[in-house]
């Protein structure tokens, strides 16, 4: 199913309620959802202006070298640049590299994941509970973070394993954008047919 969605010829579709997605589950729909996180592309782009900003003393203070003014930049400092921009481009870089490689086939049968170069799968009928619901998570690695909001759904399999899954990971593009988190929920919920609620 993966490789259909490579090609191009995955069907996309757009659900607002959980009932269209309790119609799409009775027509055998199979959802592929790819990795990737909005929060990470943004991420991306802070980190590569905020390296043009590091850039232009390092440029100036070049320039002043290059004319004899040795005390212009601190040698220390100016590596201390170096390897700060090094760091805020090469972390969400390779964020959003590991993220663009998961993938997630949740069908009528069961599920099919892959993160970075580990794959699983198992069927709904292995599944004995689901947990689901919205949180927040926060930005590891800065002094302040934000809460950024998500939604987790963890399940519980017969052979005593648990996997997670938050929806801050994938794009979810077929869901109406103010709801992707809710119907993220829902669709674990519909398909495993475990704690659906009374009102989609």
């Amino acid at each position: 199913m993966y490789h259909i969605y490579k090609k191009g010829n995955y069907t996309f579709e757009k659900y607002e309620t959980g009932i269209q997605i309790e119609k799409a589950y009775l027509n055998g729909k199979v959802f592929v959802l790819k990795g990737g996180s909005r929060l990470i592309w943004n991420l991306s782009i802070i980190s590569s202006i905020l390296s043009v900003l590091w850039c232009i003393p390092i440029v100036l203070g070049s320039v002043g070298i290059a004319r004899g003014e040795l005390n212009a930049v601190p040698i220390p400092f100016m590596l201390f640049v170096f390897i700060f921009i090094g760091i805020i481009l090469f972390v969400p870089t390779l964020f959003l590299f590991l993220c663009n490689r998961w993938f997630l086939v949740i069908s009528p049968s069961g599920v099919y994941y892959r993160r970075n170069i580990k794959t699983g799968a198992f069927q709904w009928k292995d599944v004995t509970d689901l947990e689901g619901g919205l949180k927040t998570i926060k930005t590891r690695g800065i002094p302040k973070p934000p809460e950024v909001p998500t939604a987790q759904v963890i399940i519980y399999l017969s052979n005593g394993q648990r996997v997670g899954f938050k929806s801050i990971a994938f794009r979810n593009k077929e869901f109406l954008r103010i709801m992707q988190r809710v119907l993220f929920v829902r669709l674990f919920q519909i398909y495993s047919r475990i704690g659906i609620p009374s009102v989609l």
